[in-house]
């Protein structure tokens, strides 16, 4: 276990609608979430604002929604970012 200071990933989002025990369904809506942030430049946008070359994939539970976000450390405002995750 390495311990490490906390940081903050600023990342684009799509909730994720499959039931939580479908990981089949889970697992392509995830694929096809990356193919489309690809496909349209808001990967590109993340990685140009990135602080470093770490690409974050994340998956939160929040209001009794599933939500999956693609993200990178970074400083700086992105209007396409749809959430800003602190890790303590």
């Amino acid at each position: 276990i390495e311990e490490k200071d906390s940081f903050i990933v600023v990342g684009i989002g799509t909730e994720l609608q499959s039931d939580y025990t479908d990981y089949a369904g889970i697992n392509k809506e995830k694929a096809d979430f990356w193919e489309e942030v690809q496909q349209d430049g808001r990967l590109d946008a993340l990685k140009a604002a990135a602080a470093n070359e770490y690409l974050f994939a994340v998956n939160e539970a929040v209001n009794n929604k599933m939500m999956y976000y693609a993200g990178v450390m970074t400083d700086e405002a992105l209007p396409e970012a749809t959430r800003v995750i602190q890790f303590p």
